[in-house]
């Protein structure tokens, strides 16, 4: 059960579809709770404005809706109760990412490290948890007619921002504090991303880039966060975040004028080019740059049939590789 985003269901890998909102909203609830609840309990959440009867009769409707999908099994129904319960055979037992994702987090938070440098099994055990962050918890879904479900779900989804935050700003630290910078940029940029007026994630992002060899994108950090400062509160970043671009200013440009017989290229399995690529300059330039951009996740080259589309691709390919821009690699996919 994915409820980190849009609510998602399946079973055995295949979806479960559930048409009737209440009743995903009451399963979710039973999920993310862990505890029985009574059924006027449960019918006072969901339908606050029927009287008593007219609300207990909707949740059994409601029950009824789940008692018909594979989820069935794990639903505990009582007479006067409801329960969302793993079967007795653990090779048959249900997952909530949200419920892995608290699970990873606590672990970290009882090995209390006293060093910004995480243990392996920290570390790899706060990678998985961000990975499941989709999204806020249930996003884009709503029940206006129930607000103590809406209250509920505020405040889920409030508490798992703050979590995720600390597993960030944990992992970022760690990776810095390992010598790992372009491993820790993407956690602060994701780390930035959830509230771009929190300056110590700036800093840390602008940290990252640093130690990277990124003296630029520190700098376009620091205006960056400027900027939206002063275009949401009106003020300046704080002195601690001023010292940081004063500091960087004065560092020598490193990372950025190595030779390039020192500069690192990307493994790759581009096909070899039988004859040179002529021209294109300033498509091969633009693709570049999207490519770069970390908000790009997608480029599309779009174009008749047989003016060099794939040729263009494989060019701009092979000039990712050599720059290095990719460690992990770049490949060729027909």
């Amino acid at each position: 059960m994915a409820l980190l985003g849009p609510p998602q269901l399946n079973r055995d890998g295949t979806p479960v579809k559930i048409t009737r909102r209440k009743a995903i909203a009451l399963l979710a609830y039973l999920a993310v709770s862990q505890q029985s609840h009574s059924r006027d309990a449960l019918a006072a959440m969901f339908w606050p404005e029927a009287e008593q009867s007219r609300a207990r009769a909707a949740l059994r409707s409601a029950l009824w809706t789940l008692n018909k999908t594979p989820l069935a099994e794990w639903l505990a129904i009582e007479q006067e109760a409801v329960a969302l319960r793993p079967p007795s055979d653990p090779a048959n037992s249900f997952t909530v990412d949200v419920l892995r994702f608290r699970e990873h987090l606590a672990a970290w938070r009882q090995h209390n490290h006293d060093t910004p440098a995480l243990c392996p099994d920290c570390l790899a055990r706060l990678t998985e948890a961000v990975a499941l962050y989709r999204n806020d918890f249930m996003a884009g879904f709503t029940l206006p007619d129930a607000p103590a479900f809406d209250e509920w779900q505020f405040f889920q989804a409030d508490d798992l921002r703050q979590r995720l935050a600390a597993a960030l700003e944990a992992l970022v630290s760690a990776h810095l504090a390992r010598g790992n910078a372009e491993e820790a940029i993407p956690f602060a940029r994701r780390y930035v991303d959830l509230d771009p007026l929190h300056e110590p994630a700036q800093r840390l992002l602008m940290q990252a880039y640093a130690q990277a060899g990124q003296q630029s994108a520190a700098l376009r950090q620091f205006e960056l966060c400027r900027q939206t400062l002063q275009a949401e509160l009106g003020v300046e970043p704080a002195a601690e975040t001023q010292a940081l671009f004063q500091q960087l200013r004065r560092r020598p440009q490193t990372g950025t004028t190595a030779p390039a017989s020192a500069r690192r290229t990307s493994p790759h399995n581009l096909p070899p080019d039988p004859t040179p690529f002529i021209g294109r300059r300033e498509e091969r330039a633009q693709l570049a740059a999207y490519l770069t951009e970390p908000a790009v996740r997608l480029v599309s080259i779009l174009g008749p049939g047989g003016i060099g589309k794939t040729r263009l691709a494989l060019a701009v390919a092979a000039d990712m590789a050599a720059s290095g821009a990719f460690p992990d690699g770049v490949y060729f996919v027909p």
